[in-house]
């Protein structure tokens, strides 16, 4: 009765360890899940960011045009300020600023777009790190339930199973075990020395 009770046992334990082994391995399926899905927004949101700077790249541009024209429609007309220099080096200006402009939001575009793409990368690093755990995981808790149901099985064997020749060494042979001479565990008249121990342990080759 005992040693049922201990088999159930084993075979309950190793259930429960399965069962927590899938519980952490849906667990981690489920965070890989979650860094794929940020990865894909992280992507979007830095394509988004991306287009922001590139429209303020374009407006710069549009802007340098802008001011060239308005200086050389006003040169034209004679109405331009000595004193704000003249039309060629007001143009040289134009130019520079708006092409400061111009390279600062194309390189905020670049830098944007290349760090969200970074960043989605490692996520989609730790999403495969998780679904490795995950699949880690599951092997593992199979492994340790199936070892825990083993060992039950085989104690509850061990129990059942009587061992033979015991009897026969426990009440013949005490006297062995204080210095005495073997009895019958070790030869017996149908056989002799080693048909004793044949029989009896199962051993003799």
């Amino acid at each position: 009765m005992g040693a049922t009770v201990a088999l159930a046992f084993s075979v309950g334990k190793g259930f429960m360890q399965l069962q927590a082994a899938r519980a952490q391995q849906r667990q981690a399926l489920f965070g890989a899940r979650s860094l794929e899905t940020q990865a894909e927004f992280t992507r979007f949101k830095a394509k988004q960011d991306s287009l922001k700077h590139k429209k303020q790249s374009v407006l710069s541009l549009a802007s340098i045009i802008e001011n060239l024209a308005s200086i050389n429609a006003a040169g034209g007309a004679g109405t331009v300020d000595i004193r704000t220099g003249n039309i060629s080096g007001l143009n040289i200006k134009s130019r520079n600023i708006g092409g400061i402009n111009y390279a600062t939001a194309k390189g905020n575009e670049e830098i944007t777009r290349l760090i969200g793409e970074q960043q989605a990368d490692f996520q989609i690093f730790q999403a495969n790190n998780l679904r490795k755990a995950a699949a880690t995981i599951g092997r593992q808790g199979m492994t340790q339930a199936a070892m825990t149901i083993a060992m039950g099985a085989y104690n509850y064997w061990k129990v059942q199973t009587p061992v033979s020749g015991g009897a026969n060494f426990s009440s013949n042979n005490s006297n062995l075990l204080t210095g005495g001479s073997p009895t019958n565990w070790y030869s017996d008249s149908t056989g002799g020395f080693r048909a004793g121990i044949k029989r009896n342990l199962n051993w003799w080759d």
